[in-house]
């Protein structure tokens, strides 16, 4: 999963991580920019801590020892790996779009740019720059508030499906649809009316649902959501 997410954020096409391709990373694991000089600063300084050289930027085995290494600030655990790499994956569409309707004539309304590999970023999470850390019952709230677009009260079938890629679920459409009324039955909800917060919160807090998460892979899927989001933001 490491090497996928490498690979992700290098495009496919590069030995090595920039800065900038780090900075996306970063952003997923909570890093919340205080300006370009503050991340220059951030980067600089892990160069230093794990033997790097700066301009030439991380190996596939630098990047393996920073996001193992259990007591610094971007160790990502198993599942918040497949989280953040099913987000990399929506944001490579999302920029695929983007690139799309660019060509077709369509303006930005305004606004940075997102991306990937040689794209600028944009990076305004604001529901992670409040200082302090968010408790799991605040994270699956605002991950319910993300999924339904500004906290309606359902989920519907199609928002749910989001989730279940960020978790790691990959078939089709209606192999989805069939799940989807499984797991309605199973939870007792009505799938017509769709998913109340109290029935996610139910479903994502079952550690015997394939929908579970740790708290920090949790944390990662809402850095991953606000990624995509600000994306959705920075094309419209």
């Amino acid at each position: 999963v490491v090497r996928e997410v490498f690979c992700a954020l290098t495009h496919y096409g590069s030995a090595r991580l920039g800065r900038y391709e780090l900075q996306l990373f970063a952003e997923l694991c909570g890093f919340v920019e205080q300006g370009a000089a503050s991340w220059d600063r951030s980067f600089e300084a892990l160069a230093s801590a794990y033997g790097w050289k700066a301009a030439e930027g991380l190996t596939l085995t630098d990047f393996e020892q920073l996001v193992g290494d259990k007591g610094g600030s971007f160790y990502c655990p198993s599942q918040g790996l497949h989280a953040l790499l099913a987000g990399l994956g929506h944001l490579e569409r999302e920029l695929a779009q983007s690139n799309a309707r660019a060509e077709e004539g369509f303006v930005d309304g305004g606004g940075q740019d997102f991306g990937i590999a040689g794209h600028a970023f944009r990076f305004s999470s604001p529901r992670l720059a409040f200082g302090r850390s968010l408790s799991r019952a605040e994270v699956v709230r605002e991950v319910f508030c993300i999924l339904t677009e500004n906290c309606c009260r359902q989920l519907g079938r199609e928002q749910l499906w989001l989730f279940a890629e960020l978790c790691g679920f990959a078939q089709d459409h209606a192999i989805w649809g069939s799940l989807f009324n499984d797991l309605a039955s199973k939870y007792d909800w009505d799938p017509k009316v769709g998913v109340s917060l109290g029935d996610f919160e139910e479903l994502v807090n079952n550690r015997a649902s394939d929908f579970f998460l740790p708290d920090a892979a949790l944390q990662v899927l809402l850095n991953s959501l606000c990624q995509l989001e600000d994306g959705a933001l920075s094309s419209t």
